[in-house]
């Protein structure tokens, strides 16, 4: 399974990658902004209240 880098600056793009290989596949989201621009506690209330399965907890 390869791995998928998506990136939403001005436009979307969507790269495949290398192979997890013998790494445990993960999902990491990066939020890049000004200090005042992103509001850490309103961020994580929004990620906490998308739909997920719970496999990783």
């Amino acid at each position: 399974m390869p791995t998928v880098v998506l990136s939403c600056i001005g436009a979307v793009a969507l790269t495949l990658e290398n192979e997890w290989g013998d790494r445990t596949p993960r999902t990491q989201i990066v939020a890049i902004g000004s200090i005042s621009g992103i509001d850490g506690e309103v961020l994580q209330g929004q990620f906490d209240r998308c739909p997920s399965d719970k496999r990783g907890k």
